[in-house]
């Protein structure tokens, strides 16, 4: 009943989790529904607890399959951006958790559960708590916005040779954005502190920053 419910979610939202429905696609009677459940917001809650424990079992393997944090990174995006990965599900419970009781809780641990979980995989590439922290939120919040699009632009989700060079792109942004915030740093020294040659430092700040940014592409640097 609960995978059913699941599947029935991730097609047509929160309402379509229904007894009768259900029922029919398990060639059951409606009845014997409540052998099992006391109502249908008992069946959402248990459908909900499958969802949630299919991503900790599907973060525990990831892990488990990828001991590397460069190598864990691009397999994750790359699994998270599949066509065969759902996105409706999580775009029909984003949009029922502002109302629905029963959604809300679980949406912010799994939400929470996966922060960390990206946190901790960008800490063990050598980014300091607040960096993994901004990066891990960045990178999520791409991923639900891919997938909100996708639902409102069927056809926009890549796929093939085309997913691999959008995880390409976004593992190069995130590179520059790396090394971006390095010159910042460094311009910002150079205004305060008055030094000379300003034009020359900026220019070999922008060769660093193209040689930088190879190095970090390739796993010299362990940032990713």
């Amino acid at each position: 009943w609960a995978t059913a419910a699941l599947s029935a979610l991730a097609e047509g939202g929160v309402t379509a989790v229904a007894v009768e429905p259900i029922a029919r696609s398990l060639g059951v009677t409606k009845g014997s529904f409540y052998w099992h459940f006391k109502n249908r917001d008992a069946l959402l809650e248990a459908a909900l607890q499958v969802w949630e424990s299919m991503g900790d079992a599907a973060i525990a393997r990831h892990e488990a399959e990828h001991p590397e944090p460069r190598a864990r990174l691009r397999a994750l995006f790359l699994a998270a951006f599949d066509a065969r990965n759902p996105s409706n599900l999580l775009n029909h419970l984003t949009a029922a958790s502002a109302d629905n009781a029963t959604v809300r809780p679980v949406l912010r641990r799994v939400t929470e559960r996966r922060l960390s979980y990206l946190k901790g995989i960008y800490q063990a590439c050598g980014l300091d708590t607040e960096a993994a922290r901004h990066r891990a939120l960045l990178s999520y919040s791409a991923y639900v916005g891919l997938f909100q699009i996708v639902g409102n632009l069927p056809g926009s989700r890549p796929v093939g040779d085309d997913l691999r060079a959008y995880v390409q792109h976004s593992r190069e942004l995130g590179c520059a954005l790396i090394v971006d915030e390095f010159s910042y740093l460094i311009q910002n020294m150079v205004n305060d502190n008055g030094f000379g040659d300003v034009d020359r430092l900026l220019g070999s700040m922008r060769e660093w920053r193209e040689a930088g940014m190879q190095m970090l592409l390739t796993g010299s640097i362990g940032v990713t």
